[in-house]
This record gives C-alpha cells, structure tokens and sequence, in this order.
C-alpha cells in the first residue's frame, strides 16, 4: 500500500479575493453639503400659472436637494481591510416663480468687431453664466476620500434677454439663497492697446475690473472667457462669500486661507446672515481634516446654535456624526445623524445611518436603513450605492444568492461600474463559478485600469483555473498599480513555488518584507521558500522569527515541526505541532502532523485520534481521510479503513493511490473482485500502479 504523503511546510495559499470594494465600512464618509437658509420660505412648487420663459427676468431657479450617493465596497478577505465611503450630491433645477429676488445679468456691451462676428451681449451673458456654473461645481465635485460638507449658498441667476435660469450645480443645495430684492449686473468689454478689458458693476457699483492681450492669431473668445471666469469671484463676493472659503478649501486645498476667509466672514457679517454659520462649518470640516476633534465639534455646535432646524445644521449634525465614527463613539454618532434627519429629512441621514450600522456589525439594522433608501425611489446613482452595500451586507452573512442578486442590481442600474462587476467577480469566486467569476472581473479592467482590487481578483481565479501565465500578469499588474499591495505578491510567489522558481518566490516575500518588516505572514512564507530550495536551517531561522512577532500564528510552529522531523528530531517536532495547536485549536494541519508522528510510532489509535480532529475542522479534506484510513487499516480495523478511503475516493475520484490502497485493503479481506476493480481503476489514472500481487496485505 501507498504510504500517505508525508507532510510539507504550510505557507498561506494565494490570498482569498479581496471583497467587494468599500463594503461595510468607509473611512470617513463625505456626507452631502446643504445651502445655507435666510429665513425666507420658498415658494411651494407648481404653485399659479407657470411662468413665461420668454418673459426677461421673471423666474429662478429653485433648487432640491437631490442628493446622490455613491458608495464604494472593498473589504478585502486576504488582508481584512475596509474601504471607504464616498457620497457625491448633485442638485437638481426645479422652476419655480419667485419674482423679485434674482441677480439678473443684464448688457454686458462688446466692441463693435466683435458684436460683428457673433459675440454679441447675450453671448457674453451666457459665458458668464457658464463661468458661474464650473466655479460652483467645481467647490461642488468633493474628492472620494475627502470628507468636505459644504453649505453652500448661491444666488439664482436670470438671463433677461431669453428667460433661462442659471443653471447652477451645487453641492446638496436644499434652498435657493433668497436676496431682498432685485440686483442687476451690467457690464462692458471693451478692446484697447492693452487688449479685452472688462467691468462689471453691481446696481451701477463696480464689482470687477480686468483685462487681458489677446495673443496675435489666438480666438478672442479665449481671452473673453478668461476675463468672465476671473469675474465670478467678485460677483459671488457680494452676496455668498462662503463659496469663496469653501472653494479655497476643496478646489485650491488651501485650508488655512479657506479659515481666514471664514474668519473673515464671522468677523464682518451679523450672525443672522446666513454665511456666518456656513462659515463655522468650514472652521469644522479643517479641523476635521487635521484630526482637531475637539475644536471641530465646537465650531460645528456654533453652526448649530445660529441656525438650530435648518439645513444648515443638518449638514452640522452629519459632520459631528463623522467626528463621533471616527472616535468609535458609534451611539452618539446614530443620535447625531437623527438629529441631521429631524434638521432636513432626506436621503443623507439614512444612507449614513446605514454605514455606522455596518461599522458597528449591526447588519440588520445597516439592510434596512439600505432598504428604506431604496423605498424612497432615489436617483440612480444611490441606488447603486445602497444595492452595492446590501451586496456587502449580505455577502458578510454568507448570504451569497442575495449578495449576487443585491450586485447585479447595481451592475445594471450602471452597466459601467466597476465597483459592481468587482463585486460580481468576488462572490462568484467564492462560490466556485469560476469562469463567470472571471468574465466579470475582466470587465471591471476594462472599465478601470486603475482597479487594482479587480486585477488581484482576476490574479486569483485564473490561479485557481490553472492559467499561471494570466495570473502572473494580473497580480503583477495589481503591483504595478500598488507596489505594497502584499496579496499580490503572495499570489506570485505561490505560483513561482508551484513551478520551482524558488528565486523568484523568495524575490517576492523579500518584496513584501521590505515595506513591511514584522509581517509574521510573509516570514512564514519566506521559509516555506527556503525549505523548498533545501536551506533548512534558514527556513528554520524565518519560522522562528515569525513566531516572535506573532505568537498566534499556528503556522511556523507546524512548519518547525517539519523541519524537526526532516532532521531526526521526532520529540521537537510533536512538541512544535502541539505548540501550532495551542495556538489555534482550529488548526486542522496541526493535527495531521500530529497525527503522522505518532503514525510512525505505530501508536495507532493516538494517530487516529490527531486525523479525526483534523477532520472535524476540515471534513472535504481527502489527505485527511485517508491517513485516518491508513491507521485504521495498520490497526487492522478493515471496515473502518474502507469507509475512510471511499470518502476520500469521492473526495478525490482522481487520486489513483487511493484506489490502490481500496484494492490493498479488499484483497486482504479476501474480496478479490472489488480489489481487482479498484486496482483496475488505479491503473487507468496512472499507468505507473501496475496491477500487482496484492495478496501481501498491509505491512
């Protein structure tokens, strides 16, 4: 009979798929910002007759809080590292009738050559409409990793000479910035020897002056819109100057002007205007980003003081509730974004109440407030965010059919979202659909060449597949996109050891090692390396050194053993498998190392004892099975033998040296037909076992 193989240095497999992306919990979520309010009431919607839009001056825009989230899912398996939260609100226009309280660009007056080829001065009103819109947006476009929340205030603008709103993206705008009465912009771009210069006055007050050369052969609309964009800052200026601080903090990431900005503003204007508590909240989110938790809640409290059931202080409450998370204060940050909902009811609240729940481990409380998000018939790209993190939720439970389910809603919401085939790709993996697993994560490359977590993945099931050369090329392109990211280089140097490149394996964990010193893991591995290239006593000085660093591990004392028993040492090794296991009892090779010690021993029923601890850890492990099966059959516990192999038979149905002991053990037992067939079924999978005189029984 075949002797069960003996055993060999463990070494962590190719790392597990990294989770979809930002999953259960984000660092530091960037809730959605919210204009600041006057006081005044806003019209109700469709109320009267709907305005002319041919009429000059005699609509605004009203703006809703329509707030978009999109929320990124990566914990990775392999390293148990969550991602984070990025929310993305994008205000949506609604007409409405609100006479009286707009800043209407009026003439803007050009030079006759110009007027004459088409830069007339609805032109110039429209180019400074649009030079409005990209400064707002640009405060408004918060960076995923960031966590601004910005109140924003801006005045709606009206085209006299064709009646359109000004199309204004701002960041959450809850209400339109209401100003007490009409204000007029008017203007004049003139051409003279220092080239286009342009004033603008405000109710025939000069806001703005500047000028620019024209370039000989340049397009003069080039300068024009240069001269327009230098213009916005002035106009806003006058009326919402916390969009210039909070442009200074997000736009041009100068956090200290953005504060003497505010101070500015708290200095200058009564605290009933409403740039004042916007102002706090810019003191509150750099003190947030500088990690001041404290000065932050207190400039955060003062917004809330000034303006205590406004949108205002919903945007307070939701930055306070990010300072509790990220103090672990995880009931005070629930209280604070109730109170942010009780402030403005909408979607902000419950889709962050739905992360601290996940943060907490709370999953049923984190589905359902995704849930309740769902129900609210959100805009498409929060929906897409709440499905992925129903998926993240689910697939934590183990619940993979509704983590699935959960994912391809998002991927079909947004067919080209990375985030959601990443997910696809992950739990498809995790369920053994590998060639589906695949076809999903390759798309999510070819979305975004910058998906590092798709790339690994993709590493994985092609590893899994036995396609090394493509998994080669996946991990490293998953390295070259993050050279610490230490999963890939695991999965490489696992696959250099299966074809015996131990260089290039132990070129790897160096790798690894070098960015991160005490990782117990990668010195495990880095001996398994060193033992396969036959430097015992070196593997044996890296095993020893991981278990320094982490006593915990079972696997360097398992692999200690090995190298105990490689050497002649049977005490050490049985005394190093003990060690494994008092480490982690769950530690299934432990045992079967254990188990083969005493094996040699002949104590048979104390090994017998070590391979059914191993199985009851791992039940579908054949090699397990089948050592149990060995030292029943030297036991001459026949019967017991053969259930042993049939289960690894069916385990394995392509190891022929299981057969060969099948046919081993019935011979004995005088049965030669069934020992015959399995000898028979031996040699079909491996012409090496020749049909021999099995008549010798088991040693």
């Amino acid at each position: 009979m075949s002797d069960v193989a003996s055993a060999s240095p463990h070494n962590k497999d190719v790392p597990p798929p990294v989770e979809e992306r930002g999953s259960e919990a984000r660092a530091e979520p960037s809730p959605a910002a919210t204009t600041p309010d006057n006081g005044e009431k806003p019209a109700p919607e469709d109320e009267g007759t709907p305005p002319d839009p041919r009429s000059t001056g005699a609509v605004l825009a009203e703006w809703a809080n329509k707030a978009k989230e999109l929320w990124q899912i990566v914990s990775g398996l392999a390293l148990s590292i969550f991602g984070v939260l990025a929310i993305l609100a994008i205000a949506v226009p609604i007409l409405d009738e609100v006479s009286g309280k707009s800043i209407a660009i009026s003439d803007i007056s050009m030079p006759s050559d110009l007027a004459g080829r088409g830069y007339s001065p609805v032109v110039a009103a429209s180019r400074l409409r649009d030079a409005v819109e990209a400064y707002v947006e640009e405060v408004s476009t918060v960076g995923q990793f960031s966590a601004l929340s910005l109140a924003q205030e801006q005045p709606a603008l009206v085209l006299p000479s064709l009646g359109l709103p000004l199309d204004v993206v701002g960041d959450t705008m809850a209400r339109t910035f209401h100003l007490g009465g009409r204000k007029r912009i008017t203007g004049e771009i003139t051409d003279g020897p220092s080239g286009l210069s342009l004033r603008l006055r405000l109710n025939d007050r000069v806001i703005f002056q500047g000028s620019r050369r024209v370039r000989r052969g340049s397009d003069p609309a080039d300068s024009i819109d240069a001269l327009l964009a230098a213009a916005v800052p002035s106009i806003l200026e006058q009326y919402a100057p916390y969009i210039e601080a909070a442009h200074l903090l997000d736009k041009e990431k100068l956090p200290d002007l953005a504060m003497q900005k505010a101070q500015a503003i708290i200095d200058a204007l009564p605290d009933s205007n409403d740039n004042v508590p916007g102002a706090y909240i810019v003191f509150g989110i750099v003190y947030y980003q500088k990690k001041e938790y404290a000065a932050a809640t207190g400039a955060l409290r003062n917004a809330i003081r000034l303006r205590p059931n406004s949108p205002l202080a919903a945007v307070a409450w939701r930055n306070l509730g990010l300072i509790d998370v990220q103090q672990n204060k995880f009931d005070d940050a629930v209280a604070d974004e109730q109170r942010s909902a009780a402030a403005e009811p909408g979607l902000d609240p419950l889709a962050e109440l739905a992360v601290i729940y996940a943060e907490q481990g709370k999953n049923d409380q984190a589905i359902a407030e995704n849930e309740a998000v769902l129900r609210l018939n959100p805009p498409a790209s929060t929906a897409e965010g709440a499905y992925l993190n129903l998926g993240a939720l689910y697939n934590r439970e183990g619940k993979r059919d509704r983590a699935l389910a959960a994912f391809e809603s998002a991927a079909r919401i947004n067919p080209r979202s990375a985030e959601a085939h990443t997910a696809l790709g992950t739990v498809l993996t995790m369920i053994g659909k590998l060639t589906p697993a695949a076809s999903e994560l390759r798309t999510a490359v070819r979305l975004d060449r910058r998906d590092g977590d798709a790339a690994f993945n993709l590493g994985v099931v092609e590893s899994a597949q036995g396609k090394t050369e493509q998994a080669i090329a996946d991990f490293r392109d998953a390295l070259s996109l993050d050279p610490r990211r230490s999963a890939a280089r695991f999965g490489l140097s696992n696959l250099y050891d299966a074809e015996g490149k131990s260089a290039l394996a132990v070129e790897q964990l160096v790798a690894v090692l070098r960015y991160d010193p005490r990782n117990a893991i990668a010195l495990n591995a880095l001996g398994g390396a060193y033992y396969n290239e036959g430097k015992k006593d070196q593997a044996a000085a890296e095993w020893q050194k991981a278990i320094r660093i982490d006593p915990k591990l079972p696997d360097p004392y398992q692999n200690l053993a090995v190298y105990y028993a490689s050497i002649g040492k049977p005490h050490e090794a049985k005394l190093s498998d003990e060690r494994a296991i008092a480490a982690d009892p769950t530690f299934a090779p432990a045992y079967y190392d254990l188990g083969l010690a005493y094996d040699t021993e002949k104590n048979y029923d104390a090994a017998s004892r070590q391979f059914r601890h191993a199985i009851l850890i791992d039940p579908k492990n054949s090699a397990y099975h089948r050592a149990l099966g060995e030292a029943y059959a030297r036991a001459r516990k026949n019967d017991a033998a053969i259930t042993e192999y049939q289960t690894a038979a069916s385990l394995s149905p392509r190891n022929a040296g299981i057969y060969h002991d099948l046919a081993i053990i019935y011979d004995r037992e005088g049965k030669h037909d069934r020992a015959a067939i399995e000898s028979r079924k031996a040699h079909e999978l491996n012409p090496n076992l020749a049909p021999r005189d099995l008549s010798r029984g088991h040693s």
